[in-house]
């Protein structure tokens, strides 16, 4: 728990660099969706709104110690992580059954005064396909059912159609 907490902190203060480095011009646009510019995007619809990595910050793979963590942030100031433990290569990864040893699809959504409500696979249930690994390269799809991280809390967000195409690490 301790590392996910320590992954949650890091998250949050990428989130508010993103969020503060904004102009409030996109206040009024939170709506419509941003096209990512160069080679490397994670895409999805979170409950049907489109969902595409701020074109200001590229979307980032690390691998270390046999995990792979992807790391997405809007302009707004959302973000998905990905978290894919005892990662090998292309295949299926799932994860869900409330242990977060088995990763996670992760949603955090910017709300009125930087109050910040994340939404995870580990209460629900995710998959990650890692479709293609090449020498530079790493792509694939998603997709979860993510309860808000809160056990008090009824409300989750659907996250549907995921792509990534990332550095590889």
């Amino acid at each position: 728990m301790n590392k996910l907490k320590s992954i949650g902190k890091i998250l949050l203060l990428a989130t508010l660099f993103v969020a503060a480095s904004c102009s409030s011009d996109d206040d009024n646009n939170n709506n419509v969706p941003v096209v990512p510019t160069g080679n490397y995007f994670v895409k999805a619809k979170v409950d049907g709104a489109d969902y595409a990595n701020s074109p200001y910050v590229t979307p980032a793979a690390t691998l270390n110690g046999g995990t792979l963590n992807i790391q997405s942030s809007t302009s707004s100031g959302n973000s998905i992580q990905i978290q894919i433990p005892n990662y090998t290569g292309e295949g299926t990864y799932l994860s869900g059954s409330n242990n977060p040893a088995y990763g996670y699809v992760n949603f955090t959504r910017l709300g009125p005064g930087f109050a910040f409500h994340a939404f995870t696979s580990v209460r629900g249930a995710g998959e990650v396909v890692v479709t293609s690994v090449t020498a530079t390269e790493i792509e694939g799809t998603f997709h979860a059912i993510a309860p808000e991280n809160d056990e008090d809390s009824t409300d989750e967000v659907q996250i549907t159609e995921g792509t990534f195409k990332l550095k590889k690490p």
